[in-house]
């Protein structure tokens, strides 16, 4: 499907003729043409809007628009419209196109113009269902969980590990995983890297805009520990996903310079509650050396006094995510009970460009990230390492049962149930330190 080049508008002569052209196509003043006519889809000017026409090939190639040949009429033609796609920049393709393009289409006749596009993704219902594409205004009108700008509905997307007590099950729905009474870890989260028990709590933030020193704040529950019966041992904060930033660089000297620069932004993630309030900074850096081009910077160079924007909003992926670990017993205190916390996050740009004097400007600033506070505890009571069977909590002995299978597991290379020594995680394997701490512990539990 050959797209419709949108004019840039930089030329007057050239507006004034095609605005003249346009009031005389739509009013039928082309008609002299009719035996080579065809359907003609083109973008106006003036009054932006995409019109379908059916003119001579000619004169369609003078709008710069699309020609679907001779004969052909516009009953059933679909004009190519506005798409937004995950670099936020919006191009003309029909629906089938945008969708092929993972796009997000914004009607039909719709021009670039008039759009701004916002970050989309897919959202996890409560059904345990999926839908994809949705920005996360729709998303939360819908009752759903919406997992990112760019996320596409399929594989784990709205599935992840749920805990049963220290029993971990992956590949469950936060529906399936609430329903059977378990504690959903997150979407993607998976049991190798989630330890049991525990409990997630999730922020997700689709851009937002906020200024350089103003920070974004997210409001979690302090953790409930039962009376002292589901004991704290281990907060973690995690904060993933993307800055997006407009860039502009501005050429404030005498010569031709050239636009290729790095961009990085800092952020910073700060928990409030404790008595020392952790810090984690990072330094988040774009992908790639950006340069300008088009008519802002032909070839990459900047006239003296000249802007140019970079083709659009910019994407700084913090990754890996940013984390926090809070174990300190006293700290820990702070995040038990049934008030509140804050997490904040600060974030600004910082700029490297050499030589001539210059403006560089990373703005405005917005999220589209996630912010996770997982929380993990125990139960209150002394473990006992060699109570492994049956799988996964035991029956409070150690006993043959326990004993059997050891033995079955032995040699194995773990993880695996019958390593329990040393405490707390074993050595990898089961050998003889193992066996040693299961009759060690003999008889019922604490």
């Amino acid at each position: 499907m050959a797209m419709v080049t949108r004019l840039d508008g930089g030329s007057v002569r050239w507006f004034l003729l095609l605005t003249v052209m346009s009031a005389a196509l739509t009013s039928g003043l082309a008609d002299r043409n009719a035996n080579a006519a065809g359907a003609c889809c083109y973008e106006q000017v003036g009054n932006p809007q995409i019109l379908c026409v059916e003119i001579d090939e000619t004169i369609c190639d003078v709008l710069l628009g699309t020609f679907y040949g001779e004969g052909t009429t516009c009953d059933g033609i679909q004009c190519p419209s506005a798409c937004c796609l995950s670099d936020f920049t919006c191009t003309l393709l029909t629906e089938a196109d945008c969708a092929l393009a993972g796009g997000r289409y914004q009607g039909d006749d719709v021009p670039c113009e008039s759009i701004e596009c916002d970050a989309f993704g897919a959202c996890c219902l409560s059904d345990g269902t999926c839908s994809d594409t949705v920005t996360y205004v729709e998303c939360v009108g819908l009752g759903g969980t919406y997992r990112g700008h760019g996320t596409v509905c399929g594989g784990d997307t709205c599935d992840g590990a749920c805990c049963f007590g220290t029993n971990c099950v992956d590949n469950l729905t936060r529906f399936d995983c609430d329903a059977a009474g378990g504690e959903f870890q997150g979407f993607g989260s998976e049991c190798a890297t989630s330890p049991c028990p525990a409990i997630v709590q999730t922020a997700v933030w689709s851009l937002d805009q906020f200024a350089d020193g103003i920070e974004k704040i997210s409001t979690f529950q302090q953790f409930d520990d039962q009376g002292g019966m589901r004991p704290l041992h281990r907060v973690t904060v995690e904060l993933s996903g993307n800055v997006v930033a407009g860039v502009e660089l501005c050429n404030l000297g005498g010569v031709t310079i050239h636009s290729r620069t790095d961009v990085t932004e800092i952020v910073e993630l700060r928990v409030f509650p404790t008595i020392a309030p952790p810090i984690a900074i990072a330094n988040v850096n774009h992908p790639a050396i950006i340069e300008c081009s088009g008519d802002e910077a032909p070839n990459g160079a900047l006239s003296p006094g000249a802007c140019c924007h970079y083709g659009g909003a910019q994407i700084f992926p913090i990754d890996p995510p940013l984390s926090l670990e809070v174990t300190d017993p006293a700290d820990l205190a702070s995040f038990v009970g049934g008030g509140t916390f804050d997490a904040t996050v600060f974030h600004g740009g910082e700029l490297s460009y050499p030589g001539s004097p210059v403006i560089l400007t990373v703005a405005p600033h917005r999220f589209e990230a996630q912010l996770r506070v997982i929380y993990d505890y125990g139960d209150g009571a002394e473990p006992c390492y060699g109570d492994i069977a049956p799988e996964p909590s035991g029956d409070g002995t150690v006993n043959v049962t326990d004993l059997l299978l050891m033995l079955a597991q032995w040699g194995a290379t773990c993880p695996c149930a019958a390593d329990i020594a040393p405490e707390p995680d074993g050595d990898g394997a089961v050998n003889v330190t193992d066996l040693l701490a299961l009759l060690g512990a003999w008889g019922p539990c604490p």
